[in-house]
C-alpha cells in the first residue's frame, strides 16, 4: 500500500485486493481485452480480482475497482462476445457484493471482443442499466479496450 494511500478494502476475505494506492493509471487485461481507468486526481484506488477470489462459484465478473475517494465502484467484466453473460456476471457480483459497498455509486464496465447491440428480446441489459441508475451508475461497454477518467 502507498504510504499516503489510506485503506478502503471493505471485504472479509482477504488476498483478493491486488492493490490499494494513489497509481495515477489503472490497467486489467485479459485475453488481448483491456480496461484502463485514468486517476489524475490521485485518490486513493484499491483494485479487487472477484473471479475465483472474493466469489469463487457460480457467476461473477472479474474485477471490482473502487475510488475510495470518491465513493464510485466500477464492476469490470473482461469477456469474449457474450454481452449478456457478462450483463449477468456483474449483475451477480453487484447484488453479492454491494451490502460491502453500500455507500459507493455502482458502475459496469464491461469490455468484449465485439461489441454487439443488446438483444432486445432479453431485458437484462436494460434491467442492468436501471438497477445502476438507482445505484447512481451507468453501464459502458467496449471492443477490446475501455478507457475512461475515475
Amino acid at each position: 500500500m502507498h504510504k499516503n494511500a489510506k485503506k478502503c478494502y471493505p471485504f472479509d476475505i482477504e488476498d483478493c485486493e491486488e492493490y490499494t494506492d494513489r497509481r495515477t493509471s489503472i490497467s486489467v487485461e485479459e485475453k488481448k481485452k483491456i480496461y484502463s481507468a485514468q486517476n489524475k486526481n490521485q485518490n486513493t484506488v484499491c483494485l479487487i480480482r472477484i473471479d475465483d477470489c472474493l466469489i469463487k462459484k457460480g457467476k461473477k465478473c472479474d474485477y471490482l475497482l473502487l475510488n475510495c475517494d470518491s465513493k464510485v465502484s466500477y464492476f469490470i467484466e473482461l469477456k469474449g462476445k457474450d454481452i449478456l453473460d457478462a450483463v449477468e456476471q456483474i449483475d451477480t457480483s453487484i447484488n453479492l457484493l454491494i451490502n460491502k459497498i453500500s455507500e459507493y455509486a455502482v458502475n459496469a464496465r464491461i469490455v468484449l471482443t465485439r461489441v454487439f447491440p443488446p438483444d432486445l428480446k432479453s431485458n437484462k441489459y436494460k434491467r442492468l442499466e436501471k438497477k445502476l441508475k438507482k445505484y447512481n451508475g451507468t453501464v459502458l461497454k467496449h471492443e477490446n479496450i475501455l478507457k475512461e477518467d475515475i
